[in-house]
């Protein structure tokens, strides 16, 4: 939590190395080391590090940090203990303890006036002024489950080790020779001439033989596996549904609309014209220019130096203009008019209404069904949730799903085998399932043959369901899916036609000495893809990188061809052109490298310093302890 609320106080580097060394922690927050008695933890130590414990409570509290801090807080525990994930935050609390005794052991320490400045510049303490504010740093820290003292401490404390980090990798710099090396490979490019190649229609493969199928069926039946799908029954309450049962009296509705008056009136709004002025005097000899018949416009440039665009005030309601001042004069004004000089908040101003916007109320008429929909809506919902305490009161008798469907008159709803994912064995969604995730989520965490508890909708609804079967992953028989592995047959046909004739125009080529040659006896179009680099990005297009990297391979005037990674066939290139990288590629560019080199140098020292110091200091994990957590 404390490196979730804090800034950065040092520079690009030492930013860089503490990331590497906080997400390497894993552990985050402000602990109290608790005061555990007995060798060998006595159940309530996690881990010892030298002379310090790590107790369990103490781990207890990281851990559940991390997991929020993750969005696992619903994780199965034995999932999480398959994981490791608790051994992955004591882990991360053993490492800062190390590193916290060694910045203590040589002496590395943040002065007070460093922790406040530290503290000051967080911007989660910055009220609406941008300042500083000492309620809202208290009350953010105690959100955070810390005293004062407990942070102002583990800034203290990130201080220092983040001075330990700096004094032993901030020094570290790429090799010269390896930036300019890497420069060269990753910074040129290419230019190619290319043509693609579709993909047949897949009427034009051949229909497969009974051999040819259940050969293909054999070699490829991963490709078929159906997942694991559950069968389901389930009660759904939805408002939604009682709409037409709920009746609302046009009086209520009529009333409900006078009620809320103001929502369904448009206010009138003006667009203005602002002048303002220096003082009183320069106002009085601007009114009577314009009094003399002269333009806004021209009297604005000449009394004041302000230019005709900066005179554009806006369109606005009254409400909406903060000086009482300027908001009675611009509505006591006609359409044209420019007023007297008057004195506002911010001076001297004369204002002109350049356009009126006339207020307009929605009638009665227009919104009577969307008003009557949602006071039917607020009746639905009440209706929803006391058929839902009755439906608990049934599953707490005893009943089973049939027998209270029966006691409210719902239908017990019903669905053959849905996917993980939602889907029927065909791969088609299934519709109409209860809204939101938490459905299949529920539907996946239900013992077979056992009701759920009743959860609520993303729609204000309710559920319960209940597994009826639950489906394993399998194999389909051939005959079962006949069509399917037809079209992947005739689908893998196409491709090896295409593939084919991909390799046969790039072979043309380069008999031919241009792929320009090859397109035209092929009725193909041939594209330029220009500056592209290996990973297939270019300034005009972008190719595969199995293509970019064997035209990368290839000299001027080669020809290779790769798959369309958009699945849309094949793609045949010919290299026209290379740029080295010092013109193709800017300082910009050998700088990141240097730098992410040099970044990637201080994580390594970093990790070295860390098994140094696992080395120098006893370190004890309690694994009995670790399985506390969970």
């Amino acid at each position: 939590m404390l490196q979730s609320i804090r800034s950065g106080v040092a520079s690009w580097v030492a930013k860089i190395i503490l990331g590497v060394v906080v997400l390497s922690f894993a552990g985050w927050g402000v602990q109290d080391y608790m005061d555990a008695s007995g060798p060998g933890g006595g159940g309530t130590i996690a881990a010892d590090v030298g002379d310090q414990q790590i107790g369990v409570q103490e781990l207890d509290q990281t851990y559940r940090n991390d997991l929020r801090r993750l969005g696992m807080q619903s994780i199965d525990p034995e999932t999480a203990r398959q994981l490791g994930l608790a051994r992955q935050s004591l882990e991360g609390m053993v490492s800062r303890t190390l590193f916290d005794a060694e910045a203590s052991e040589l002496g590395l320490s943040a002065t007070d006036a460093l922790v406040r400045r530290e503290i000051e510049s967080g911007e989660q303490f910055r009220n609406q002024f941008g300042q500083f504010d000492r309620d809202l740093f208290r009350a953010t820290i105690a959100r955070a489950g810390m005293s004062e003292q407990q942070f102002v401490e583990g800034i203290r404390a990130d201080i220092a080790r983040q001075q330990l980090i700096e004094a032993a990798a901030s020094g570290a710099v790429a090799n010269p020779a390896l930036v300019q090396r890497l420069f060269e490979y990753h910074g040129a490019q290419r230019t190619a001439r290319i043509l693609r190649v579709p993909l047949p229609d897949a009427s034009e493969a051949p229909a497969p033989s009974d051999a040819e199928l259940s050969a293909y069926y054999e070699d490829n039946q991963e490709r078929f596996r159906l997942p694991e799908f559950r069968r389901l029954s389930y009660l759904h309450l939805a408002p939604q549904d009682l709409l037409e049962e709920v009746a609302v009296p046009e009086q209520v509705v009529r009333d409900l609309y006078e009620s809320r008056i103001e929502t369904y009136t448009r206010p009138e709004r003006r667009a203005l014209q602002q002048l303002l002025l220096p003082d009183e005097e320069a106002a009085r000899r601007a009114a009577d220019m314009l009094r003399q018949g002269r333009d806004f416009a021209e009297v604005a440039e000449e009394v004041a130096g302000v230019a005709a665009a900066d005179l554009e005030l806006g369109t606005f309601a009254r409400a909406q203009i903060p000086d009482a001042a300027l908001a009675d004069a611009a509505f006591a004004l006609p359409e044209g008019g420019v007023s007297d000089p008057i004195q506002g908040a911010f001076g001297w101003f004369l204002v002109k209404v350049s356009a009126i916007e006339p207020g307009e109320v929605t009638p009665f008429e227009a919104v009577r069904d969307e008003i009557r929909r949602d006071l039917a809506l607020d009746e639905a919902v009440d209706a929803v949730y006391d058929l839902s305490k009755r439906i608990d009161e049934a599953f707490g008798e005893g009943l089973t799903l049939e027998e209270t469907a029966r006691r409210i008159a719902l239908p017990v709803e019903t669905v053959a085998a849905v996917s993980r994912q939602g889907r029927d064995p065909d791969g088609a969604r299934i519709e109409d399932l209860p809204p939101g995730v938490s459905f299949l989520d529920v539907a996946w965490e239900t013992p077979e043959g056992e009701p759920s508890f009743l959860e609520e909708t993303d729609n204000g609804g309710y559920f319960v369901l209940r597994v009826d079967e639950v489906i394993a992953p399998r194999v389909p028989a051939l005959d079962e899916i006949r069509p399917r592995v037809v079209a992947a047959w005739r689908q893998d046909q196409v491709d090896a036609l295409a593939e084919a004739r991909a390799e046969a125009i790039a072979e043309s080529a380069r008999a031919l000495g241009s792929l320009e040659a090859a397109a035209t006896s092929e009725g193909l179009t041939v594209e330029t893809v220009e500056g592209f680099g290996r990973d297939g990005a270019g300034d005009a297009g972008r190719l595969p990188q199995p293509l970019a990297t064997a035209l990368f391979a290839a000299p001027i005037g080669g020809v290779d061809w790769a798959a369309d990674d958009r699945g849309a066939g094949y793609i045949v290139g010919e290299v026209v052109s290379q740029t080295p990288a010092a013109d193709a590629a800017g300082e910009a560019f050998r700088e990141n490298i240097a730098r992410s080199l040099g970044a990637g140098l201080q994580s390594k020292i970093v990790d070295e310093l860390g098994a140094a110091l696992r080395a120098r200091h006893e370190v004890t994990i309690y694994d009995g302890a670790i399985d506390q957590v969970y």
